[in-house]
């Protein structure tokens, strides 16, 4: 699952956050309530998850399993047995 979340924590960092370290992205921090995730970046962070992982998102996981880095990496490795 690490490599999961490094590849998240990356993309998100290189697409909502440009110039900051990806150390500085803790995998709890609420991503929609600190305002890294607004709906054009959600949009292309499941279109990310959909193609780097092979899996198809369905609508009403998002909210869920959006929010957080760590919850994202777990419904992905979820999605992905």
């Amino acid at each position: 699952m690490d490599t999961i979340k490094a590849a998240l924590t990356s993309f998100i960092v290189s697409q909502c956050l440009p110039g900051e370290a990806e150390e500085n992205l803790p995998g709890d921090l609420d991503l929609n309530e600190n305002g890294i995730l607004d709906s054009m970046a959600l949009l292309a962070l499941v279109r990310f998850v959909e193609k780097e992982f092979h899996i198809e998102v369905d609508e009403h996981d998002i909210d869920g399993n959006f929010g957080t880095v760590n919850a994202l990496a777990a419904y992905v490795a979820k999605k992905s047995q």
